[in-house]
């Protein structure tokens, strides 16, 4: 069986191609194209929608509207205009989860990375509308060895399982990590909480 690392040093060789070497998955996400064209879609009928009344705002003769017809309107075209980079930004994806680790898949381009690599887990909850737009109501943002990091938004489905098999191969290695720096008397952080040996 090859590893992931034979993986990303052959780069030349179709990614399904590639990835048949490590077997078969424990896991596969994708996003479906019916997503996609809702998404676009959306995006297209609030840019549109939006669009349509900053011209209504500025043509009196038409119609009379105040200066929040005109912000509604600009709202409205970002958040066409968000959705529609969001779903450019997650078409033709797939995540194939691995027992050595993951790969991410778009188009002909990939990203690997073994469960030993792993250095941080992180899931951001989006606050405000234009975050949750803009990047969906839950990311999960995997940062690797390198200053990789690696991200997944909730245009992926079942996100919440991905996010359970991530904790369940990377815990292992995440927790010897902690406990060894922990021994060496270095203070571990985890966002507003500290750890160290005092405690």
């Amino acid at each position: 069986m090859a590893t992931l690392d034979e993986f990303n040093s052959d780069s030349a060789d179709d990614p399904v191609a590639q990835l048949a070497r490590l077997g078969g998955p424990v896991a596969e996400f994708a996003v479906s194209g019916l997503s996609i064209v809702r998404t676009v879609l959306a995006g297209v009928g609030l840019a549109v929608c939006g669009l349509g009344l900053v011209v209504l705002c500025l043509i009196p003769p038409v119609i009379h509207l105040n200066s929040h017809g005109l912000l509604w309107g600009v709202f409205l075209f970002l958040m066409g205009v968000m959705l529609l980079v969001r779903a450019i930004r997650n078409r033709r994806l797939r995540v194939r989860v691995f027992a050595e680790g993951l790969v991410r898949i778009q188009g002909h381009d990939a990203q690997a990375f073994l469960w030993e690599d792993v250095l941080k887990v992180w899931r951001k909850r989006a606050q405000g509308h234009w975050n949750r737009i803009r990047d969906g109501a839950l990311q999960i943002e995997v940062e690797t060895r390198g200053a990789t990091k690696v991200s997944f938004d909730d245009s992926l489905p079942d996100l919440k399982r991905l996010g359970e098999l991530l904790d369940r191969y990377t815990l292992p290695h995440l927790l010897a990590a902690a406990r060894e720096a922990l021994d060496r008397g270095e203070v571990l952080h985890f966002g507003r909480l500290r750890l160290s040996q005092v405690g």
